[in-house]
């Protein structure tokens, strides 16, 4: 009966293991995704624009606007994982202090 407690234990956390490097790599994926559309935006697009003085400037400044707007959902996504992680490793901590 013991053994059968470990196997099931083993494959709870297998569960959340798997859980966590999915939600990881997906985190990863958005963070690639985002660096790359910055990256064709600002080399395709916006490098063949020949602007100069006040325009250049404009375009900087929403550039940066867009960049921290674009980019804040999938900190928000990934502190939210990491987060939620920490918090059910500390109580699985818990639960194995009180069982010992």
């Amino acid at each position: 009966m013991d053994n059968s407690k470990e196997w099931k234990d083993l494959g709870v956390r297998l569960k959340v293991f798997t859980k966590w490097t999915i939600s990881g790599l997906i985190d990863s994926a958005f963070l690639a995704l985002w660096v790359l559309i910055q990256w064709f935006v600002n080399d395709k697009v916006i490098a063949n624009l020949k602007l100069s003085g006040v325009d250049k400037w404009v375009l900087l400044i929403f550039q940066i606007i867009f960049a921290i707007s674009t980019l804040a959902p999938v900190i928000v996504y990934t502190y939210t994982d990491i987060r939620l992680m920490i918090i059910q490793a500390q109580k699985r901590i818990r639960r194995e202090r009180k069982s010992a």
